[in-house]
């Protein structure tokens, strides 16, 4: 007896009901002696998860877009690419910012070309401008994504492996000189004997798990 829909079969099984409350379950055994035990089994409402999880990632965010500041100008020291691609996946980015940053960006990419040599921070800006929905093909006079898809990838390592892979993973982009077959194959050979995957010489915590994640 007790909480709402709990059954208890023939055979003993007890099935738990879907509400809150308290179960009394009396057993009595026959033979020689006539004997009978009882248990009180609490039935607790479980938090709801995906609530709790969705509310921490909201709060997460919101902090993020505090700590990083408005989108008007590309912030280099923190990141905008990251802040602006994680904010558009969580629903954050409302359409003046996602303008805002899609403009900043290109401002900066256009007044920095010299210097934004690397293939990691192409594909941090691609995803980036993906994720608000603009095209990653002109981006401050350049096409990131042509370099990306024609990368010479023999001269990857993790980080660089990892950056093309998620890149190619976001929009399921076809690359041009190579197969992502291959860019999974040389970031495996750049793992390190220890097991890690290596930054500067070292195996490194963040490029292992991100390697981790990319391979999965």
């Amino acid at each position: 007896s007790g909480a709402e829909g709990t059954a208890l079969s023939p055979e003993g099984l007890l099935t738990a009901g879907s509400q809150p409350g308290k179960v009394t379950v009396r057993a009595t055994a026959k033979a020689d002696n006539i004997s009978s035990k009882g248990m009180v089994i609490e039935i607790q409402q479980m938090p709801d998860m995906a609530a709790a999880a969705r509310a921490s990632l909201d709060s997460a965010a919101s902090w993020l877009k505090a700590a990083h500041g408005g989108f008007e100008s590309y912030n280099e020291s923190i990141n905008s690419s990251t802040v602006a691609f994680l904010s558009a996946r969580l629903g954050m980015m409302d359409s003046a910012e996602s303008k805002a940053y899609y403009e900043a960006v290109s401002h900066y990419a256009e007044a920095n070309s010299a210097k934004l040599t690397y293939v990691t921070t192409w594909s941090s800006i691609v995803q980036s401008v993906n994720a608000l929905g603009y095209s990653p093909e002109n981006i401050g006079g350049e096409n990131y994504l042509d370099k990306i898809l024609n990368f010479d990838v023999s001269q990857c390592d993790a980080s660089m492996c990892i950056a093309i892979l998620k890149t190619l993973q976001g929009k399921d982009y076809a690359p041009v000189s190579y197969t992502a077959e291959a860019v999974v194959q040389k970031l495996l050979q750049e793992q390190a004997e220890d097991g890690g995957f290596e930054s500067w010489g070292s195996s490194n915590v963040d490029v292992t798990g991100d390697a981790l994640a990319a391979l999965a």
